[in-house]
């Protein structure tokens, strides 16, 4: 936000950035599944994971025109 200030207190102040309004939460889902297998008393072994993560409606910001008052569109 920009802001105007005296003695350190802000005057007024203006949204440098346009907001979606239909913007929905941001959803995460993740899945880890894994196993280790030891042999011979310990002495060789296997490890394995498998890691996946989605994500839906996650907000970025994107730089817009300064001709249009704003400076970044969330």
């Amino acid at each position: 936000m920009a802001a105007d200030k005296f003695n350190g207190s802000s005057l007024m102040s203006t949204p440098d950035e346009l907001v979606d309004p239909n913007i929905k939460p941001a959803l995460s889902a993740s899945f880890e599944v894994g196993f280790d297998l030891k042999f011979f008393q310990n002495r060789f072994g296997m490890s394995y994971t498998y890691y996946t993560e989605n994500k839906v409606d996650e907000i970025i910001s994107i730089d817009v025109s300064g001709a249009s008052g704003f400076t970044k569109e969330s």
